[in-house]
């Protein structure tokens, strides 16, 4: 009685730590990324293609790597493995996603498959070190 009341201690805290990483993430991190994208590379492909972003360049025209697309590569990938969602439905919500940024014209196809590859990193990384 005691393994199973354990097992789900364990299983509350990774989902309390998970949440914590992903306001972390939308608060700090991805801003930062894009700072840092922007400083290093200087390059006018990084930033949104949205009509406003043309003539002004300001921290909201960073664009890349793409936060929504993080955030919903690192909710999809935790969904699969921690509640066992079907893949070829987390693959479905990472492509409406990808398709939504694309098409309203917030991100370009650079910035957002940059943002499903960097989130698969950090997510990664996270499960190999328990969400601690």
């Amino acid at each position: 009685m005691s393994k199973i009341k354990k097992s789900n201690n364990t299983y509350n805290t990774s989902i309390i730590i998970f949440i914590l990483i992903i306001f972390i993430q939308i608060i700090f991190i991805n801003g930062l990324e894009k700072q840092l994208f922007y400083f290093l590379l200087k390059n006018k492909e990084l930033e949104r293609p949205d009509d406003n972003c043309k003539f002004d360049s300001t921290n909201d025209c960073y664009g890349m790597p793409s936060g929504h697309m993080e955030i919903t590569t690192l909710i999809v990938l935790f969904c699969i493995y921690k509640f066992k969602l079907p893949v070829y439905i987390g693959c479905l919500i990472i492509l409406i996603m990808g398709l939504q940024r694309y098409i309203s014209k917030r991100h370009n196809l650079l910035q957002i498959i940059s943002g499903i590859l960097i989130a698969s990193i950090y997510y990664y990384i996270y499960n190999y070190t328990n969400f601690s």
